[in-house]
């Protein structure tokens, strides 16, 4: 009996060192789960204000080179879009896209083709990014300007245009934002030059 009892206490005891190795390990693939799930989160966040200021410098672009828009007009134009970006953050106002997308065509008779993308989150992002974007940019050309149908589809194409070259490598969105720098125009992203912005982001992915 004595032998036995030896034997189940060194199995008990074995038994509370293997538990104990395996809480530790569970513990630690939890940490390297909620770190990894963590960076993933601030990535996306990271994406999103990317895709934002980078629809915005397309949109200033155009609005520049096709419609004749200068600094003071497109400075006013995007404070107005931020602060409704910023109020759509909060949920407790109620302001949704879709409901701006249906103000749009009721106001304008113009229906934004937006359709659905199958991907990542990444991919849902940057789309969701995208049509923000252009819907209120498009609602604030229509009630400070007077854009109707028409002004507003060729905006809105014309920016798409802009969007497939720069997806086909014809052009960066870095040579865009220099090119309004140049002319005076230089988007702001957090009270920082979009190409200051850029470079910045270029040094952190080098390192």
């Amino acid at each position: 009996m004595g032998f036995l009892k030896k034997l189940r206490k060194r199995d008990d005891r074995y038994a509370r060192v293997a538990k104990g190795k395996a809480a530790k390990k569970d513990a630690r693939n939890m940490y390297k789960y909620m770190m990894a799930r963590e960076a993933a989160e601030r990535e996306l966040v990271n994406l999103e204000q990317r895709c934002l200021l980078e629809t915005q410098v397309i949109f200033f672009r155009v609005l520049h080179e096709d419609f004749g828009f200068g600094a003071k007009r497109l400075f006013d134009l995007a404070y107005h879009v931020n602060v409704i970006g910023e109020c759509m953050k909060d949920k407790k106002l109620g302001i949704h896209l879709q409901d701006l997308r249906d103000q749009l065509e009721a106001e304008t008779g113009y229906k934004l083709d937006v359709h659905e993308v199958k991907g990542g989150p990444e991919i849902q992002v940057q789309k969701q990014a995208v049509d923000a974007v252009s819907i209120l940019y498009l609602l604030e050309l229509h009630d400070k300007y007077g854009f109707g149908k028409a002004r507003l589809e060729k905006m809105y194409h014309a920016c798409a245009k802009v969007g497939s070259e720069i997806s086909h490598g014809k052009m960066t969105i870095k040579e865009l934002a220099q090119k309004l720098e140049e002319a005076g125009i230089a988007p702001k992203f957090k009270g920082e030059r979009v190409t200051r912005k850029m470079d910045d982001e270029t040094r952190e992915v080098a390192s």
